[in-house]
């Protein structure tokens, strides 16, 4: 098993196609099972096996009945002998690759099954240890612009991203925003908020509690609670000013000995 993981859009789903296309004959049986996470939420993992038997057995009759547990039993049953070549995009939960592709041995001698998530972790959960991260943004929107471009046009066209994102390259990061945990997309905008122009490196290093010295998340709309800084013990400044959603800060601010001005106006 093969794993490809990144944020949304970023281009797993064309990179997983290529591939696809070009190694597709050398199997018996071929599947590319997009949108995982859409059709389990919609329809259920019984869905999704009937959908990846119907392509690998290239039987239409197969019908689960809403049991799962009976679908990993023909799937282990029908492909154990075929080499086949099982594409899984979008996948977000352990559940889903249990359900399709629970060990390499339910498929034949030289398969192979590429999955595509934007969880790292969940694919070191499924056992697999060969995974590529992408980290190209937007490959097939960026592409699809610089085509039958020269170099020149490509370095000033690629220093315009940098700059200013396509409003198609905008969409695609929007795809992952949207798909966070409101706690989490309130998190990305006090980051966005209070970095805005840092360099990331310098944001990598300042996100290290122990280095911090200073902190102004003034005007900072969206911040509605300050956490536990107990690890930023080299604290001397920390601005809340104009923070009109600020309705919490920790306790732990008080134990910040180095702590010389806190304002909050």
């Amino acid at each position: 098993m093969i794993g490809i993981c990144g944020i949304g859009g970023i281009g797993k789903s064309t990179i997983a196609r290529a591939v696809y296309n070009s190694i597709a004959d050398q199997f018996d049986s071929l599947c590319f099972l997009s949108k995982v996470r859409e059709i389990s939420n919609k329809h259920g993992l019984s869905h999704l096996q009937e959908t990846s038997l119907h392509k690998l057995v290239e039987e239409k009759e197969i019908s689960l009945d809403d049991d799962f547990h009976e679908g990993i039993s023909i799937i282990e049953h029908r492909l154990q002998s075929k080499k086949i070549l099982l594409l899984l995009d979008d996948v977000n939960k352990l559940e889903q690759l249990k359900a399709l592709a629970g060990r390499c041995d339910w498929f034949g001698s030289g398969s192979r099954i590429i999955i595509m998530t934007r969880n790292k972790q969940l694919l070191k959960s499924h056992g697999v240890t060969r995974i590529y991260t992408v980290k190209k943004l937007a490959l097939e929107v960026i592409g699809s612009n610089l085509c039958d471009k020269d170099v020149d046009k490509w370095s000033s066209a690629l220093e315009e991203y940098e700059r200013i994102p396509n409003k198609d390259v905008f969409e695609v990061l929007k795809l992952s925003y949207d798909a966070l945990e409101e706690e989490h997309k309130e998190i990305l905008l006090d980051l966005a908020c209070f970095f805005n122009g840092e360099k990331l490196g310098d944001v990598k290093n300042m996100l290290k509690l122990g280095s911090l010295t200073h902190i102004n998340f003034s005007k900072c709309k969206f911040l509605s609670q300050i956490p536990n800084l107990s690890g930023a013990l080299n604290l001397k400044e920390l601005r809340l000013d104009d923070c009109t959603s600020l309705i919490e800060i920790d306790d732990s601010v008080e134990s910040l000995d180095n702590l010389k001005e806190l304002s909050a106006m």
